[in-house]
C-alpha cells in the first residue's frame, strides 16, 4: 500500500481483501493525510515493512513519538524498515520501484514502478510547474541538477498517477491540461475532486474503490 488512509484495514475487509496480504507500506511524506494510516498500520497485529527514505522515516518517528508519547526507539521496533534509495531500483514483489524526490513543503517522494514489461509512475505531492521551478533555480534555492530533474517528469509510462491541487505546494491544473493528448490518455489525476476539473480539460480523476482498480497488464501497448 502507498500512504494508506486511516482505518485501511476496515476498508480492505469490506472489499474482501485480507489485510495480512499487505506486507509492505510505502510512505511518501509526513503530512497527516498521508502518514496517519501508516502509523495505524504499524500498530496492528501483523508486522509490516515500511519503505521510505531515512530522512522521511526520521520525521515520521519524531512526529508520532510526540503525538503518542511513545519513545521513537519503541516505535521503530514495531516494523521492518526498507530504505528507499533515490534513483536506485528497489526489487519488490517481482518488479522494481525507483524513487525520486518531488517538490513539496517537506521531504516527499514519488516513484516509478516496473513489472512484466509494463510501468507506472506516481508523482507524490509535488509542485510540477515550470515557471515556479525556474524561479526557485534563479533565486539559487535549488541546484541545476535538481531543477532539471523536476523539469524532466517521466510522462512516458503506461499509467500516470499525478497529483493536482493549489500551488505553491501542489501542481496547478494548467500543467496537466496542457499535456499532449497521448499523455492524458494514460493520466489519472489524484489529490483533487472531479468538480475542480473542467470537462474540456480532458483530465480524469482516479476513481476510488476496488471496482475502479486499474489493471496495468490489461492496457495495450
Amino acid at each position: 500500500m502507498v500512504d494508506p488512509p486511516p482505518y485501511s484495514t476496515k476498508y480492505l475487509k469490506l472489499y474482501g481483501i485480507p489485510p495480512t496480504l499487505i506486507r509492505e507500506v510505502i510512505l511518501t511524506h509526513c503530512h497527516a493525510d498521508h502518514d496517519a494510516g501508516t502509523f495505524q498500520k504499524i500498530l496492528e497485529e501483523h508486522r509490516v515493512t515500511l519503505v521510505t527514505t531515512p530522512v522521511i522515516l526520521e520525521s515520521f518517528l519524531r512526529k508520532y513519538s510526540a503525538i503518542s508519547g511513545l519513545p521513537s526507539q519503541f516505535l521503530r521496533r514495531l516494523f521492518e524498515f526498507r530504505p528507499a534509495t533515490i534513483g536506485e531500483p528497489v526489487p519488490m514483489n517481482g518488479g522494481t520501484i525507483s524513487f525520486f524526490y518531488s517538490l513539496h513543503s517537506i521531504p516527499c517522494v514519488g516513484f516509478e514502478a516496473h513489472y512484466n514489461g509494463k510501468s507506472m509512475v506516481y508523482s507524490g505531492d509535488t509542485l510540477n510547474h515550470r515557471p515556479s521551478i525556474r524561479k526557485l533555480y534563479d533565486k539559487g534555492l535549488i541546484s541545476r541538477a535538481r531543477r532539471d530533474r523536476l523539469f524532466d517528469f517521466p510522462w512516458h509510462h503506461d499509467v500516470i498517477l499525478h497529483e493536482c491541487g493549489v500551488p505553491p505546494i501542489h501542481t496547478p491544473a494548467e500543467t496537466l491540461r496542457q499535456l499532449d493528448e497521448k499523455v492524458k490518455k494514460n493520466l489519472y489525476v489524484v489529490h483533487v475532486a472531479s468538480k475542480s476539473l473542467k470537462p474540456e480539460w480532458g483530465l480524469k480523476v482516479a476513481a476510488v474503490g476496488t471496482d475502479n482498480t486499474i489493471v496495468i497488464s490489461n492496457i495495450p501497448n
